[in-house]
């Protein structure tokens, strides 16, 4: 796994995992409806050039420093690394409420995969 960078910012640096077979998250955006993945790319573009949202609706912490973008049924996870950086680590619907754990565990896990990936390339 590798990381790249999606979208340079006035604010922040938005990157995003990739796989030998593409990006999990790029991959699932572009099979919602229009208006989830148009709504999506517009609330990573603002985070980008304008900051973090402070409605819960858009982007709220899930725990452990793992964080989610929102929009209808679809979510983004994402955690920060450093004061720039936000790292888009996988994405799917909605979880049950027993479901947000799963996901915040796999964010982890990404994030740990992204620090090691980190000390590697320098």
């Amino acid at each position: 796994m590798t990381f790249q960078c999606l979208r340079k910012g006035a604010k922040y640096d938005i990157w995003v995992t990739a796989h030998a077979t593409g990006c999990q998250v790029t991959e699932f955006v572009s099979k919602l409806n229009s208006r989830t993945r148009n709504r999506l790319f517009a609330i990573i573009k603002k985070t980008a050039d304008e900051g973090k949202y402070e409605e819960e609706e858009i982007y709220r912490q899930i725990g452990e420093g793992i964080w989610e973008f929102k929009a209808q049924t679809a979510r983004v996870y994402s955690f920060n690394e450093g004061t720039r950086r936000i790292v888009l680590t996988h994405a799917g619907y909605k979880p049950h409420k027993n479901m947000v754990k799963v996901e915040r565990d796999k964010a982890l896990v990404i994030q740990h995969q992204y620090d090691e990936w980190k000390r590697t390339a320098s």
